[in-house]
């Protein structure tokens, strides 16, 4: 007999569907982390989840990315983490849970916590003795890591929304998604809650007895639950019914002929006379009063196929109609809704998905906020259906079916502007592209916090006289006159070991050692907590170390090619006003774009309002997140695109300015370091001239740091940045030089891990696409090409047009079959391009270029790297020596032989008689493409002209295929097939080959010299 134990396991037989999101989960966690030890390799065994599963089951449901519980007999308590018995109520048969534990928690899934108020957090603040706050509250309100010590404090972990309020106002209004590492997260994410260095929103501008509040709502994560609708529920009159009636009436009015009046009014009384029979009475009724109570769902066709319409339902979000149909006779008129509330429909034509959502029709500006919160009540007044977007302070811009509505800002413009004529538009980092390298970025930037050199617990009473505080004026932009200024890595071209700094850039060191520094410095080391071990700093800060005495070791760093940039004027002295009803904000724009640099979006997010079934059955790729009667519906962003490693390198020169300053002083003087202003006893020293004075504006009130800088790692933080890319010595240009085949462009597109932002651009579309195929199916992803004409030719290069500049939008461009160039074009892309530049070719051999002018040189070409010989393109020995053979005599200048090479001579007839249509005849000018064209239309053999989602211009294709634009081509120049490798027959045809760098050009396309027939 069975224990009944298992036999109540085995009744709870695990989900499919649970069974494969795990699974899903599964596989990416080890496609972003690797192989780990904490990962199940099988999810069940005997139709039972495993321990080791489970386990692996309760970390996603800790980092909130299932709701799911393999074992069905279980639920999940999130207040506790631990798991606990599912609560069945006996007297079901549905395994429904006890009314008594649906009333204490909320359920969702196999998730259950305890149904609690919003976690609400009150500060009222003061100026007598304690400037603290409420009993209840944690924290004071002058700590700059308020929000960090509150989701520590309180363990909220997934996603929050977080509203902090100023006399009943709200000032911000964000979304996170708090993992379990706080410190991490709030590294990442504590500039969104910062107005200026050294203040935050919460204590920005405080007086006495104002009241803040910071609210944290937990996201419900709402699971998809199809229900079928009846369709009525509209203000005035019938959703469905009323736009085709408005239909039918405007169509007899306008129309002339009594057969189609008749038709149409037929239809119409249908609708509203008594023309239809009920099933249930056998009366003749109106489908009006047919459908008094709406129309379900299910009965949507019949009432297609009794009017003779077409109908599609549109849901916001869903890139998939709710309902689709046609006719069986040809419709007369489709109707295209949107399924905008549980019961009903709004007519619209156009579509509400992630990439139509605010980019419809002509957009209406509004010059405050208020203004948007007004036009919100008025439509929640006359329950118009819109979607709305928020920015950090709240919402930012509407939607409405007919309407697209934004809050007017310049600081947009202006930035775009500046960003342009800098070229940082293009130095940004996409962190999903890059995670370890962003993982790097983030852990070597440090913003600078509050550190205090003695107690300053009696200043919050009072000041004493002789207590001074100068302050950097705005520190953000002084950079240039920092003594250790020495540029920016803008665009990082490099990731990989190394042991030593080779450019400006990133780096981590270990073996810390300031044995050799002056007491002075290592008195204001200790203090600030600066340089430690095992931590990443910027090239400029290491090399002030070295220059005080400090010795260290490199084992890892990011680098690029040293560039410069200012801010314009209006970066600098224009400012964002923010109104939020009674409270007002200025960010200087500098300010704002450092901390933007820093802010990486995990996701797109909109916003919508409606009941919870409704939103449950928007059929939808994206997660809807509920709280506080609205929904968020997040996008995970298909890009993260940051400039982080900028702002890394500006808040280091802010700290060089302040360590400059302090050791003009007396340390012992030193009271207090808040970011770029120091406290200090008055005393003689120099004022650095980027100093002012600001003892007015003194206060003691916000509280110190841990430590000056912000994110430093101890040693068990370290290991999360890695790269095993090898060291390559780093130079702007050079060239690698070589016989086709002998691995040039392989070494640096497919051996190379340690580039970033990598472009391949050859000479011709062909060879273009071939890489492209080709690095596909190495990496599984795109490769970025170009090719010489777009970096050569305005506007494309420069993007004089205003479309994005060839030569500005990459880090690093592998120039191949560089010896088509001529000196003036290599000069052109050396001048030109920002970035680092790798040229490809055979200088010595191969085809030159079309124009007749000198073939590039080395001249400023920084290294020269001369391929080995080895050739791993040729397959035979005779294919090896007849192409060593043709090379010499080039060199030489002695004439080949023709009867010496192993190759076989054809006539026309004969490649009448025996070419393929996968086989390539190669030519010396275009006029004989033509005449092979002509002799073989009849086989279908075409080339592409531009590109589409899966065809590249230059592809060879063997049928049309729609919307394709391409040609029948048989035969090819030499000139566009350099740099290709062909596994068919090849056919030379030696008319007008005169050069021998085109016949070596084309013989060395073949793997063996038997693929070779030389037409005579």
């Amino acid at each position: 007999m069975a224990n009944s134990s298992n036999t109540n396991i085995i009744s709870n037989l695990i989900n499919n569907m649970d069974i494969q999101e795990i699974q899903t989960l599964l596989n990416q966690d080890i496609a972003q982390n690797g192989v780990k030890n904490y990962q199940p390799k099988i999810l069940t065994r005997g139709g039972l989840p495993t321990k080791k599963a489970l386990a692996f089951n309760r970390r996603l449901i800790r980092e909130d990315k299932t709701t799911v519980y393999l074992d069905t007999s279980k639920v999940y308590n999130a207040d506790t983490g631990k798991i606990i018995n599912k609560p069945v109520d006996q007297r079901y048969n549905d395994k429904r849970l006890k009314k008594s534990f649906t009333d204490k928690y909320n359920v969702i899934d196999n998730i259950v916590a305890t149904k609690k108020p919003t976690n609400a957090f009150r500060y009222v603040a003061g100026l007598d003795d304690d400037p603290a706050w409420s009993v209840e509250a944690q924290g004071t309100i002058w700590s700059n890591d308020l929000i960090r010590k509150l989701v520590k404090d309180n363990n909220f972990t997934g996603n929050y929304r977080i509203v902090i309020q100023k006399n009943g106002s709200n000032i911000f209004d964000s979304q996170f998604n708090i993992g379990a590492n706080v410190n991490s997260w709030w590294n990442e994410n504590h500039l969104a809650f910062q107005v200026r260095s050294g203040v935050m929103i919460w204590n920005n501008d405080l007086n006495e007895d104002d009241v803040i509040n910071i609210i944290f709502t937990k996201e419900k994560n709402l699971p998809k639950k199809y229900f079928s609708q009846t369709f009525l529920d509209g203000k005035l009159a019938h959703c469905i019914l009323q736009p085709i009636i408005d239909w039918i009436k405007t169509t007899i009015e306008n129309c002339k002929s009594k057969s189609t009046i008749a038709t149409y009014t037929s239809k119409l009384n249908k609708i509203i006379g008594k023309t239809v029979k009920d099933k249930r009475t056998k009366k003749t009724i109106s489908l009006l009063e047919k459908y008094k109570k709406g129309v379900p769902q299910d009965e949507l066709p019949t009432l297609c196929e009794d009017l003779q319409i077409g109908m599609d339902i549109d849901q916001p979000f869903s890139n998939k109609l709710l309902f689709e149909y046609r006719s069986m006779k040809k419709p007369l008129k489709v109707f295209k809704y949107i399924n905008t509330r549980a019961d009903h429909v709004e007519v619209c034509n156009g579509e509400f998905n992630e990439k139509s959502i605010f980019k419809n029709g002509d957009t209406e500006f509004v010059d405050t906020r208020n203004e948007l919160i007004d036009l919100m009540k008025q439509l929640d007044e006359k329950e118009e259906f819109y979607i709305y977007k928020k920015d950090t302070y709240g919402i930012c811009s509407i939607q409405t079916l007919e309407r697209n509505v934004k809050i007017q800002s310049d600081y947009g413009s202006t930035i775009r502007d500046f960003e342009k004529d800098t070229g940082l538009k293009y130095c940004s980092i996409d962190a999903l592209q890059f995670p370890e390298l962003q993982s790097f970025i983030n852990q070597g930037t440090h913003f600078n916090g509050t550190i205090d050199f003695i107690d300053t617990t009696d200043y919050k009473r009072k000041i004493p006289e002789d207590i001074k505080h100068i302050d950097m004026t705005k520190a953000y932009t002084q950079f240039k006159k920092c003594k250790y200024y020495d540029g920016f890595m803008l665009k990082i071209t490099d990731f990989r070991k190394c042991d030593k700094m080779v450019d400006n850039g990133l780096y981590s060191i270990y073996d810390l050692d300031l044995s050799s520094c002056n007491e002075k410095f290592i008195k204001l080391n200790d203090v600030l907590d600066w340089f430690r071990d095992s931590n990443i700093y910027t090239y400029a800060e290491l090399k002030a170390l070295e220059k005080y005495g400090g010795k260290f070791k490199v084992n890892y760093g990011c680098w690029g090619i040293k560039e410069d940039f200012e801010f314009s004027d209006d970066m600098i002295n224009k400012k964002e006003e923010i109104f939020y009803n009674d409270v007002e904000f200025k960010i200087p724009y500098y300010s704002k774009w450092c901390g933007m640099n820093c802010m990486i979006k995990d996701d797109k997010n909109f916003w919508i309002k409606g009941k919870e079934q409704y939103l449950q059955n928007i059929d939808t790729d994206a997660k809807i997140y509920y709280a506080d009667n609205e929904a968020r519906v997040s996008y995970k962003n298909s890009y993260q695109f940051n400039k982080k490693h900028i702002t890394a390198q500006i808040t280091a020169y802010q700290r060089l300015h302040m360590l400059d300053q302090l050791l003009n002083m007396n340390i012992d003087n030193v009271i207090r370091v808040c970011v770029d202003g120091i406290y200090y006893k008055d005393h003689d020293f120099k004022i650095n001239d980027i100093f002012g004075d600001k003892t007015d504006k003194m206060t003691f009130k916000n509280d110190p740091c841990e430590s000056y800088l912000s994110n430093l790692m101890y040693c068990e933080d370290m290991g999360s940045y890695s790269t095993n890319t090898e060291y390559r010595p780093h130079y702007k240009t050079e060239i690698f030089d070589g016989a086709g085949g002998d691995g040039k462009t392989y070494t640096n597109l497919f051996l190379e891990y340690g580039f970033v932002n990598v472009v391949y651009a050859p000479h011709s579309n062909k060879l273009e696409s071939r890489m492209k195929k080709d690095y596909m199916k190495h990496f599984g992803k795109k490769l970025r090409v170009s090719n010489h004409s777009r970096l050569l030719n305005e506007p494309f290069s420069l993007g004089n047009d205003g479309s994005d500049a060839e030569c500005y939008k990459y880090n690093v461009y592998i120039i191949d079959e560089c010896s088509m160039l001529t000196e003036n074009q290599k000069d052109y892309m050396i001048n030109n391009i920002r970035g680092k530049i790798i040229f490809c070719g055979d200088l010595e051999a191969q085809l030159e270029p079309i124009e007749k002018e000198k073939q590039m040189t080395y001249k400023n070409i920084e290294n020269v790297f001369k391929m080995s010989g080895k050739n791993y393109r040729f397959k035979s020995s005779e294919q090896l020596n007849a192409c060593n053979y043709v090379r010499k005599c080039i060199k030489s200048g002695k004439c080949v032989s023709m009867k010496s090479l192993p190759f076989k001579n054809v006539d026309r007839d004969y490649v009448k008689n025996n070419y393929k249509k996968e086989d390539i005849i190669l030519v010396s000018q275009h006029k004989y493409n033509d005449q092979w064209t002509e002799l073989f239309k009849e086989i279908e053999k075409y080339r592409v002209k531009n590109n589409t989602r899966d065809f590249n211009n230059g592809d060879i294709i063997f049928d049309k295929v729609k919307k394709v634009v391409c040609e029948l081509r048989h035969g090819y120049t030499v000139h566009s097939v350099q740099g290709e490798t062909f596994k068919n027959n090849i056919y030379i045809d030696m008319r007008g080959v005169r050069d021998m760098k085109m016949f070596y050009t084309a013989i060395s396309r073949a793997e063996y010299h038997t693929q070779i027939f030389l037409i005579k």
